[in-house]
């Protein structure tokens, strides 16, 4: 027993540090505290026991704030500063947790004696003090900006939170006892007078829930609010310099969306049910996939980039953009048609998975691939007239630089029944090329016609002028006198 210190001693030892004041006097925020009818005093271990009107606390040199009227006691700490203790970090913890007392005790914010202690404490931030805790905030709000918005600061100005960046993520720093739903809850009180990047994305935790978007400016750079269950965009920034993601929540409206987005935008996986409200500029890639969308009717003249609307329930593709920079995916609806849908597509085009018995309405021009797969095609009508990449239906797939009339005449040579009947449907193979192909080499085209001829129809037949003297060496005489084929 003679070798244990006493606790004074043993708190000392805990608590010192070299920087630690003597006194308060010249601390500003201790004059505001004075102001308000405070005291203070120092206890045999160098730490100050503050005591005002209201309540009573201590502040010590390791950063802990403790209320002493239960001094001693296993709930005595009332907040904990350990990552910044310092004195005017304390202080001003106190000014805020005490400020609405002051108030209430002096008629209200109008009385001129609180207007000009407010005045003081916005110079002091104003001065640079920006970790402090104004009174405008909640120590909830400054603990949020702090593990989410290092190098924030407050503007007296416009009374809004400056920063960079605010992350929440599940990389951003961890905090016992303030979690990813206590953030969450805290964030729509906070107004952003400045921001660039806001960052919210929490993979799939499904307990994950933002009511409401904080204040933000008319501009910054990254949107992206994913996973949370937001279910409104009001509020949202205007214009966006980089990505707009909403992607994974609950939104059943696009009203609050950007006018411009320079980077992508990405509505997928929500519940919206009309495209109403999507910016009306894109320049990169446009998602909203996953929807409950029937048609496309909002979405954005010109897209820079891809184009993506599957799993959705489209019926119609009324309202898609005409002209689209990277991939069209429309897949995976309920299209009969493919009216509507864009005349130029730089990248794949695909509307597999639908319900299409003819491609009427397709895009005149494809850069990339076409697919056209799991679907009821009886005829190629509207199919696109240039195929950079692959082809590929149900029938038959042809390769990247076999859409042509070499590509179809192998599909005739070699293809099945069913891939040969199809790809007779194509406007290109009508009756003008069957003639102009006769007119080059009769007796190979004559060859290709005759296991073909049954399934053509009588009008395509019709239009097909016959070389005299091919029909004897077909058998076919008989009926190309009833056709008038020579």
């Amino acid at each position: 027993m003679k070798y244990l210190q006493n606790f004074s001693q043993f708190e000392l030892i805990l608590e010192s540090n070299s920087s630690w004041p003597t006194n308060l006097d010249s601390f500003p925020t201790w004059q505001i505290l004075s102001d308000m009818g405070s005291t203070y005093r120092t206890n045999r271990v160098g730490n100050f026991e503050i005591l005002t009107p209201y309540k009573d606390f201590k502040i010590t040199s390791q950063g802990y704030v403790r209320d002493l009227e239960r001094a001693g006691t296993s709930n005595d700490m009332v907040a904990d500063f350990r990552n910044d203790p310092s004195v005017d970090t304390m202080l001003i913890w106190i000014i805020q947790k005490i400020f609405p007392n002051f108030v209430s005790s002096h008629g209200g914010p109008s009385n001129p004696k609180v207007q000009a202690l407010q005045a003081r404490i916005d110079s002091l931030i104003a001065a640079g003090s920006s970790k402090l805790i104004h009174p405008h905030l909640s120590e909830d709000q400054v603990k949020l900006l702090n593990i989410c918005a290092p190098g924030w600061s407050y503007d007296p100005i416009t009374h809004g939170i400056k920063v960079d960046t605010f992350d929440i993520s599940r990389k951003s720093p961890q905090y016992s006892g303030f979690g990813i739903a206590a953030r969450l809850k805290i964030l729509p009180s906070l107004k952003f007078s400045e921001l660039s990047h806001l960052l919210i994305d929490l993979g799939w935790d499904k307990k994950s829930f933002l009511s409401r978007l904080p204040v933000l400016p008319d501009e910054i750079s990254t949107f992206k609010v994913c996973r949370v269950k937001l279910s409104s965009l009001l509020g949202a920034p205007q214009r966006v310099t980089g990505d707009f993601r909403c992607d994974d929540n609950q939104l059943t409206s696009l009203e609050g969306a950007p006018l411009t987005v320079e980077g992508s935008f990405n509505c997928g996986q929500n519940q919206l049910t009309s495209l109403v409200g999507a910016p009306e500029k894109v320049e990169r890639d446009f998602g909203c996939d996953g929807n409950q969308l029937t048609d496309l009717v909002g979405a954005p003249e010109t897209v820079g980039g891809s184009f993506f609307c599957d799993q959705n329930l489209l019926t119609s593709l009324a309202g898609a953009p005409q002209t689209v920079g990277g991939d069209f995916r429309c897949a995976f609806n309920q299209l009969t048609s493919l009216m509507g849908a864009p005349q130029t597509v730089r990248g794949n085009f695909s509307c597999s998975d639908n319900q299409l018995t003819s491609l009427e309405g397709a895009p005149e021009t494809v850069t990339g691939n076409f697919y056209c797969s799991y679907n009821k095609l009886t005829t190629l009508e509207g199919a696109p007239q240039t195929v950079g990449g692959w082809f590929q239906c149900d029938d038959f797939k042809l390769k990247s630089g076999e859409w042509n009339e070499t590509g179809w005449l192998e599909v005739l040579r070699t293809g099945s029944p069913q891939a040969q009947k199809l790809i007779l449907t194509l406007p290109y193979l009508q009756s003008d090329w069957w003639n102009s192909e006769l007119s080059k080499d009769p007796a190979r085209t004559i060859q290709l016609l005759a296991p073909l001829w049954s399934e053509m129809s009588d009008e395509l037949k019709r239009g097909i002028r016959i070389p005299p003297g091919y029909e004897d060496r077909l058998g076919m005489r008989s009926e190309f006198s009833e056709l008038g084929l020579f």
